[in-house]
């Protein structure tokens, strides 16, 4: 008996020994899970932050394009974007990943209107915009903008003394106001959809550099080929009822591209441009 007690203990023994190895290596494994885990959230969202700064740069070399050409048909004006492009990036399981993307409004120089867009603003009353202008000043703080504008406001001082503004019955005729350097508008390297419509312009450029991004830049996020990467873009205010043309970046676009695709592309079994035709773009 004392020898069968003996082997019972010693059995039970080996079967404590045995759970407990067991247990722990059931724990280490499960630990080691959690870390790896973690490790591909981190990565994740490394590769988020970095594609979200991508597109925000992307929005800005849109902006760029259409800028520098304004520039070149209005040397005394300078656009500028209304705010910094913010984007914010989510991957959502069993879809992909989404990015939502707040593109600013495009603020082209004051006398846009009056100087390069004649044939929709012939009526205008150039002396009552000086006036505005003057009275805009008046709230200003000194600085770049002030200082610009009143340069503006000195211009077509100059222009109306000079009898640049011909005045008939209606008031002072727009068209008639050219400071110098508009004339470079017929320059060839100036593209004159942008002339005619630079906010259309502005959305082309947004959307061809986001795309573009979308193709070339969004390999670390890891996008299954069965999987979605979604670009959602829009303007970052409410449209403005009395801004001509506002209401063209009143839309929200969405621009997606499935992840074999992307794949393809990689792989080089299809070209760019091919991929581009691939590329969902839709307006809501």
């Amino acid at each position: 008996m004392m020898v069968t007690l003996k082997m019972l203990i010693g059995t039970g023994l080996l079967v404590l020994i045995a759970y407990a190895s067991a247990a722990a290596q059931g724990g280490a494994a499960a630990d080691a899970e959690r870390a790896r885990t973690q490790a591909d959230l981190i990565r994740s969202r490394q590769a988020i932050s970095t594609m979200e700064a991508v597109l925000q740069r992307a929005v800005s070399n849109g902006a760029e394009m259409v800028m520098a050409q304004v520039r070149t048909v209005m040397p005394t004006g300078r656009p500028w974007l209304a705010n910094t492009p913010r984007v914010n990036g989510f991957r959502l399981p069993g879809y992909g990943v989404l990015f939502t993307v707040q593109v600013p409004d495009l603020d082209l120089p004051f006398l846009w209107d009056l100087v390069v867009r004649p044939t929709q603003n012939r009526d205008a009353n150039v002396v009552m915009m000086v006036q505005q202008m003057k009275t805009q000043l008046q709230g200003m703080a000194p600085g770049p903008a002030r200082s610009q504008l009143l340069d503006q406001v000195n211009q077509l001082e100059l222009s109306l003394a000079a009898g640049n503004a011909r005045a008939d019955a209606r008031g002072v005729t727009a068209a008639s106001i050219r400071p110098d350097g508009v004339e470079r508008q017929a320059d060839n390297k100036v593209d004159p959809r942008i002339v005619d419509d630079p906010e259309a312009a502005y959305t082309r450029e947004v959307k061809a550099a986001l795309i573009d991004a979308m193709l070339v830049n969004s390999q670390a996020l890891s996008i299954a080929p069965d999987e979605y990467l979604t670009i959602a873009a829009g303007d970052d205010v409410p449209p403005n009822p009395r801004a001509p043309g506002d209401s063209i970046d009143a839309s929200v676009w969405l621009m997606r591209v499935k992840g074999s695709v992307l794949t393809a592309l990689r792989g080089g079994t299809i070209t760019k441009a091919e991929a581009e035709k691939q590329v969902e773009v839709t307006e809501q």
